[in-house]
């Protein structure tokens, strides 16, 4: 994909990327993500802890997706 991210802030850059350029099997958990360190706070968002954690489970698995959280069942 293509995304024209002249004049845009940090946000609408990172936001214009996974619209424009992701892999759709990653753009769901993208923007997940993103919302999540959005709503943190901060010029430019990130949750460090989990964005490392994308390329930890690449070298461990060979894929950077993390398997879907299991419901406990009471």
């Amino acid at each position: 994909g293509l995304a024209d991210l002249r004049g845009l802030a940090p946000r609408e850059r990172a936001r214009a990327i996974i619209d424009n350029c992701v892999h759709p099997l990653y753009r769901d958990a993208l923007n997940d993500y993103f919302d999540r360190a959005c709503a943190k706070g901060g010029h430019t968002p990130h949750l460090l802890r989990e964005a490392l954690s994308w390329h930890a489970n690449f070298e461990e698995t060979g894929q950077m997706l993390q398997p879907a959280p299991v419901a406990k069942s009471a």
